[in-house]
């Protein structure tokens, strides 16, 4: 499966993963509303966002880490 080939639930789940192993303190910061298409992040907090956007970007980025999130994201 390529990156590409998730949809807005298997985002959702994917960046959960992320945001609660790589981000905890983000947990109850940033929220996520995925659709069957679609995946959005929000927070009242824009510092908060931006961090978690750059930090997911990367780690989208980087082959080990978003194979090693995979592995326990659950994706539709």
């Amino acid at each position: 499966m390529k990156l590409l080939d998730i949809f807005g639930y298997g985002w959702g789940s994917l960046a959960a993963v992320f945001r609660e192993e790589k981000l905890p303190h983000l947990v109850d910061i940033v929220r996520f509303d995925p659709e069957a298409d679609m995946f959005t992040a929000y927070s009242d907090n824009s510092e908060a966002i931006v961090s978690f956007a750059i930090a997911f970007k990367e780690a989208c980025e980087d082959d080990a880490l978003i194979k090693d999130l995979f592995s326990r994201a659950e994706l539709d």
